[in-house]
Order: C-alpha cells, then sequence, then structure tokens
C-alpha cells in the first residue's frame, strides 16, 4: 500500500502523465481532439457543439500566447452545427521540444441570438511538440 501511495503522490500513477496530447473545454463545447504539429508549430482543434442551436465562432485563441493566431477553415462560414464538431487550425510560434499547457478561449454565439450576445468556453490544451 505504502508503494502505491507514494508512487500516486509524485505522479507516476496519474494517466494524464502518459497522455501526450490532451485538451478539455467547458460545456456545452467539448474538444475532441487537439494535435501539436512538430514541423510548423500549429495546433489544431476539433470542437465539438453539442448546443441544440449552430453556433457562430467569434475567437479562438490559445490565451497567454501572443505569437498564436486562429486559421478559420473559411473566413466567411465560422458556424459548427448543431450536435457536430468542426477543425480549427491555430497558427502558433512553439519550438519543437517544446512542452505546450494553455488555456484555450473560444468567444461563440448562438444562432439566432441577439446581435452581440456573445459567450465564452474555456479550456486547456496539453501537449508537447518532441520530435
Amino acid at each position: 500500500f505504502f508503494f502505491f501511495a507514494a508512487f500516486t503522490f509524485i505522479g507516476v500513477l496519474k494517466p494524464e502523465t502518459f497522455v501526450t496530447e490532451r485538451c478539455l473545454m467547458s460545456p456545452p463545447l467539448f474538444c475532441e481532439d487537439v494535435h501539436f504539429d512538430v514541423l510548423t508549430g500549429d495546433v489544431s482543434l476539433r470542437i465539438h457543439n453539442s448546443l441544440r442551436d449552430d453556433i457562430n465562432v467569434n475567437e479562438l485563441q490559445l490565451s497567454g500566447r501572443e505569437e498564436c493566431y486562429i486559421l478559420l477553415p473559411n473566413p466567411n462560414d465560422n458556424t459548427i452545427p448543431s450536435d457536430s464538431y468542426k477543425e480549427f487550425v491555430i497558427d502558433c510560434d512553439f519550438t519543437p521540444g517544446q512542452n505546450i499547457r494553455s488555456t484555450v478561449e473560444m468567444r461563440y454565439s448562438e444562432a439566432g441570438s441577439p446581435e452581440g450576445l456573445e459567450r465564452v468556453s474555456r479550456g486547456e490544451a496539453i501537449g508537447s511538440l518532441s520530435a
């Protein structure tokens, strides 16, 4: 029992230490997948909309990283349909070998909501740019 407790305390038995890439977001949006590209330094996020209405993505960023910005799939279509997903690529300046733990922030509005009514979903992206 002592060894089990000791390994758990120092982090050896924590499942998150074995996962190289993971992403979490606050409901009603879910981050289904994240990928950190070693060659370009870009971050790909696959966001799932679990709302009954479509949403329009106004902004997506990795907070605290001024050198990161969003590359929307199509500048004229930033909609995630109801109960569906869309992949977004965030252009970053990460360097190979870097461990990344960054806050994800998405500002969005529900289709049909009054203009200017914006919601925010926050989460976290964790990964490594190991070659």
